[in-house]
């Protein structure tokens, strides 16, 4: 039996609009929208600690470095430290002649008039002022019938245009107003038209700018399609909708704050408040990093710089207190990486072919890979983190950090050999294995450059190596020296090619005997260097049923010592623990 109780009667549906000619889904956004930060208005009053304003003033900085021209600093009527804070951002010059500051009142007349004398000596200032208009507010928290609601509001924008205009001929200060209908998104349409419609009336045409008008969705009560048909209603209906801005301000209660805003943008909105991360009340603000990037994702610059991206998140986590979710879109840790075997297969895939096609000049390179929506290296990302191996990985993904890592681009066979040895050992853990040990447990697993051949069994002392090939029979000769057990050996064979030459030669000191099975070799190009890779499958015969085979690795400038290192690779591997005669 369901602990759930039924909702019928206590939780009502919401109230569609009759718009039967809606035109907002069939319209595309094509720019971004003015941005306002209200990090540190709406995000800082929803946290437990409070910023100081050693913080405040680092989180300005980063937004006005960001590319912020509009910023909600503070409710200066609150508090002593908000208002100081307005105040020692004026007086110290941190505000750009550029970007205006916005601060937020409710619509009470003393609380209006502390505000105001917050912005003294401000260049450029918008101050927002609100009052609630759904009918739950009017009712019970200022039981108000809309006319009083209405009038109340007018007397507000009346007392602000008097005092903007005494502030401009003091100081010259510039003034926008915003009227905040707060709880638009349960206020009945009509009645948001009329209380809109008298603030505009009282404020007048302005002298500084547009007015705004925000339309918040303060707390989140209906799906998003909802919402875009109350702005788009709005829009169509508000008769000074040429002379204002249309402004959003969504919360995120249902988790959909982010579809909200880009719907309400289709629906005829200009402008979108918000802050980094989506901090906020209750569920949070609209995100507008999340939002900033689904707009470049489409190839629209959202005029915002986010391309390092890392320095807003320790700017925003050092300020607030408050950790970014590994799975938060564009910003989590884990959003770029992949533990699925066929994820990172495809990823692998995809990010060659883009490479392939780099090289041969293709430009513009449009970004096509697989399970990544952005490329991480355009907010200051690199590819280290994409693959991230587990038992749920597949070789697909173990082959590209070797790639990545070691220049090495393993051959199909390969890629299977060790991703066994790789699974083998993670189903044991139970957890991920750090790239670190991945690329530590590929170089001793094959005996893979100078430290791990130290330890070797059989060790080439490549500079004693002379290869000749014979012009009259053809075959190649091999002379050298090695080191076995610690024991230094001059050898010497003959042989088709240099590595059936060099293991005619180990017969006698090794008292093995190995044949090739198979073979690779690549010669990437890397750092102006062709280096070449050789692969081999080498085989030991032994007592029936019991020959063994395996790959070897070598990399060197040299074609013939990389494949004689891929033969001293695989031998080292099939030796183990056996006896060499000596």
């Amino acid at each position: 039996m369901s602990s759930l109780q039924d909702p019928i009667g206590k939780y009502l549906p919401y109230v569609a609009i009759d718009l039967p000619n809606r035109e907002w889904p069939s319209r595309r956004v094509t720019s971004p929208p003015v941005w306002c930060s209200t990090d540190l208005r709406d995000g800082n009053q929803a946290l437990e600690q409070p910023m100081t304003v050693e913080q405040k003033t680092l989180f300005f900085r980063h937004l006005v470095k960001c590319g912020f021209k509009e910023i909600e600093i503070a409710f200066p009527s609150a508090s002593s430290a908000e208002f100081d804070f307005v105040q020692t951002l004026i007086k110290d010059g941190e505000i750009p002649d550029d970007v205006w500051i916005q601060v937020m009142t409710p619509a009470r007349p003393d609380l209006i008039i502390r505000t105001m004398e917050a912005l003294a000596g401000a260049n450029k200032a918008i101050v927002q002022f609100y009052a609630a208009g759904c009918p739950c507010f009017r009712e019970v928290v200022y039981n108000k019938t809309e006319e009083e609601l209405v009038d109340r509001v007018v007397q507000a924008t009346d007392l602000l245009r008097q005092l903007a205009d005494e502030n401009r001929a003091k100081y010259g200060t510039k003034f926008r107003l915003c009227y905040a209908l707060e709880t638009f998104s349960q206020t009945e349409p009509d009645m948001a038209l009329k209380i809109c419609t008298a603030v505009k009336e009282a404020w007048g045409p302005g002298e500084d700018g547009p007015m705004i008008m925000c339309l918040p969705s303060t707390t989140e009560v209906a799906p998003t399609n909802h919402f875009a048909d109350q702005i788009e209603y709005f829009c169509k209906n508000f008769k000074y909708r040429k002379d204002v801005v249309i402004s959003l301000h969504t919360h995120n209660d249902r988790g959909t704050a982010v579809a909200a805003s880009e719907v309400g943008l289709l629906a005829g909105a200009d402008r979108v408040d918000g802050t980094l991360f989506g901090n906020g009340e209750r569920s949070g603000n609209v995100d507008i990093v999340t939002l900033a990037l689904n707009l470049f994702t489409q190839g629209i610059h959202p005029g915002l710089d986010f391309g390092n991206l890392q320095e807003s998140i320790d700017i925003y986590t050092k300020c607030t207190q408050l950790p970014i979710h590994p799975r938060h879109p564009y910003s989590g840790s884990l959003v770029y990486t992949a533990f699925s075997g066929s994820h990172q297969d495809a990823i692998k895939k995809g990010l060659e072919k883009r490479a392939l096609a780099l090289a041969n000049g293709v430009s513009p390179c449009r970004w096509d890979i697989p399970y990544l929506l952005l490329d991480p290296a355009d907010i200051g990302r690199n590819y280290d983190a994409l693959i991230r191996v587990n038992s749920q990985s597949g070789k697909g993904g173990i082959a590209f950090i070797i790639k990545e890592r070691l220049g090495v681009d393993l051959p199909r066979p390969v890629q299977v050999e060790f991703y066994n040895v790789v699974q083998s050992l993670n189903e044991k853990r139970q957890k991920d294995m750090p790239t670190e040990e991945i690329i530590q447990l590929f170089r001793s697993y094959y005996y893979f450059g100078d430290s791990a051949a130290a330890n070797a069994r059989l060790i080439l002392d490549t500079s004693s190596v002379s290869i000749a090939t014979s012009p009259d029979s053809g075959s190649t000769s091999f002379r050298g020296t090695i080191v076995s057990d610690g024991k230094r050996h001059t050898i010497y064979g003959e042989g088709e090619t240099e590595q059936i030459a060099f293991l005619s030669a180990l017969e006698k000191p090794l008292g093995c005997y190995f044949g090739i099975r198979q073979g690779d070799e690549r010669t990437p190009v890397s750092y102006g260097q062709t280096i070449t890779t050789t692969f081999v499958h080498l085989g030991r015969r032994g007592p029936p049923g019991a020959d063994a085979a395996t790959w070897g690795v070598g990399l060197d400038r040299e074609p013939s010592i990389a494949r004689l290192r891929s033969v001293v690779s695989a031998v080292n591997k099939l030796l183990g623990s056996r006896h060499i005669h000596a």
